[in-house]
């Protein structure tokens, strides 16, 4: 009696079909159709029955997860081989026991990608170009290799869905549930009385809450309708796209959700949406916005889906801002007319009209008055307009130093400082300009310092005896004494504030610390060849090394003196 039971509920679900027909393809209702008169003729042979004459009896292996397929199947195929196809993914765990209707749908087509790539045949491609969906016959003999092994069989049954879940988003009317040709909720609809005619964006107050991988499209009179995602990723551009500040450029571009934010990329506050009534649509984006400085910016659109199935998605455009129009240019200028060598002097310069920031590099050089090149002060990058405390000393391009004893006092003479614009070291000239002219004369005071060291071989954790004296330094002098590279590389400062004269015992460190902000060498320098570098300079309590104050005082250096070379050892 169960078995009949079953055969008329079978019998009395295909009768009910066309009520539901309105939500399914002519393909799959007949699909569905075809499927369950194959379980009536399944039910009547348990019972010795008369099988149904309309369509023959489905003749499937013992082992039912194991199809017998003798053509090429993709999407829209339907029929006996794509019922058993569809049994076999089921029994591979990459199919849905709801799937099984006998068509080959969108769902059945990802399944095969799925076990095509598992089974290492094709990864990638499309149907057409590398069979990548398409039950070919490498994916059919690969088939029946697996099937040579034992499976449980599957025994196919009449879709049992479980249901969409309820949103728990808030909806200005009612949920209702929207179903398919088999009753299963697939998604919610937020219902609502008819539009207001009086207010312009009614329709918005109507979501369709879709799944994973549709959106919410609105048709006529507000209608909505769950379709597949065509757009892959955002779009953004921009008008204009450069200008002169202040430059209001509209940013206009499609975002894959509702739910986005739009960072125009000059740190002013991100624009952003929530989705309090349902995401998934694509959405048009266009917002203005004033950049009121020069610069470089880039504004990114990012769209993102919480808490189901999280995605994000991005979308960038440059915006270029100059400054009043006109080419690129700079300007230099020495605050003193005249400074005494070691002295510090005063260097301010300027660009103007240059939009990538970023990239702008400034080089200062000194010259003299007929162009010839004497060497480097200083290179600056990042920014646009600075000034430097020039201690009067140079060095030649690509000489390795750091620290207040690079390169060699300029010497007495009159010169000019030359400033140059590129995007990059060595790179072609934007724009130059010059200093007027300024002198460097003699150290009235003669000032001089030498200095010596012991042993002439040292090793890591070892003392080096270091011994200095100063002749005619000026009051409130001090000395600071440097560890040096025989090549002209500073490795930091091994004492400052020191008096005039005197001697101590470094200690070589052994540790490699790293802390370029300590106001002494603190990391073990590398095995090689060094002088220890005396130097004196005033005021006393003036910035030597480390990290430098607020407002720091900066030295101004009287004589220098390198001791002879002695080498370090690991």
């Amino acid at each position: 009696m169960r078995s009949i039971s079953r055969v008329m509920i079978i019998a009395a679900g295909v009768c009910a079909l066309p009520f539901f027909s309105s939500a399914a393809t002519v393909e799959e209702l007949g699909a569905q159709i075809q499927y369950l008169l194959q379980q009536i003729q399944a039910l009547q042979a348990q019972l010795g029955s008369t099988p149904v004459s309309q369509t023959p009896a489905t003749n499937l292996t013992q082992n039912s997860s194991c199809p017998q397929l003798a053509r090429a199947l993709g999407l829209g195929a339907q029929g006996d081989d794509v019922l058993q196809l569809q049994t076999f993914l089921v029994a591979q765990e990459v199919l849905g026991e709801d799937s099984v209707i006998g068509y080959f749908g969108p769902r059945t087509e990802a399944a095969v990608k799925h076990w095509q790539a598992s089974q290492g045949i094709v990864f990638t491609g499309t149907p057409a170009t590398t069979g990548f969906g398409v039950v070919g016959f490498r994916t059919r003999t690969a088939i029946a290799a697996v099937c040579n092994k034992a499976y449980t069989p599957v025994t196919p049954y009449i879709q049992q869905c479980p249901l969409a879940p309820r949103p728990n988003i808030a909806c200005l009317g009612s949920w209702s549930a929207s179903t398919d040709m088999r009753g299963c909720t697939t998604s919610w609809r937020c219902s609502i009385s008819a539009p207001d005619p009086t207010q312009p964006n009614a329709c918005s107050a109507i979501a369709l809450q879709c799944p994973t991988g549709t959106q919410d499209q609105v048709g006529a009179n507000c209608s909505h309708s769950c379709v597949p995602i065509t757009t892959t990723s955002n779009t953004l551009s921009v008008s204009p796209s450069s200008g002169q500040a202040p430059l209001t450029a509209t940013l206009s571009g499609t975002a894959l959700n509702a739910q986005y934010s739009l960072d125009f990329g000059d740190g002013t506050p991100t624009f952003s949406t929530s989705c309090s009534n349902g995401c998934g649509q694509l959405t048009n984006v266009q917002q203005t916005h004033t950049y009121t400085s020069t610069g470089t910016y880039i504004a990114k659109l990012t769209s993102y889906n919480q808490p189901a199935a999280p995605y994000y998605v991005t979308a960038t455009a440059v915006i270029t801002v100059g400054g009043s129009s006109g080419s690129p240019s700079i300007s230099v200028n020495t605050v003193s007319s005249s400074v005494v060598q070691g002295n510090t002097l005063d260097i301010a310069w300027q660009v103007q009209n240059e939009p990538d920031v970023a990239h702008a590099l400034i080089t200062l050089g000194l010259y003299t008055p007929g162009g010839a090149y004497i060497g480097d002060i200083s290179t600056e990058g990042g920014y646009l307009s600075n000034t430097i405390h020039w201690t009067g000393r140079t060095t030649q391009p690509n000489t390795a130093c750091s620290g207040f004893v690079c390169g060699d006092l300029a010497p007495p003479g009159t010169y000019i400082v030359r400033a140059t614009l590129r995007h990059s070291a060595g790179g072609t000239t934007i724009a130059s300009a010059q200093s007027a002219s300024f002198t460097i004369t003699n150290n009235s005071t003669s000032a001089s310092i030498s200095v010596s060291e012991s042993p002439s071989t040292v090793a890591l954790g070892q003392n080096v005896a270091v011994s200095w004296n100063s002749q005619n330094a000026p009051s409130n002098s001090a000395v600071a004494l440097y560890l040096v590279q025989t090549s002209g590389k500073s490795e930091g400062v091994i004492g400052s504030g020191k008096t005039t004269s005197g001697n101590v015992n470094w200690t070589i460190p052994s540790t490699d610390i790293g802390c370029p902000d300590c106001p002494t060498l603190q990391s073990r320098p590398p095995a090689g060849t060094y002088v220890i570098t005396a130097s004196i300079y005033t005021p006393i309590n003036a910035w030597i090394s480390g990290y430098p104050p607020a407002n720091p005082t900066y030295p101004t250096f009287w004589a220098t003196a390198s001791s002879s070379p002695f080498t370090i050892t690991q």
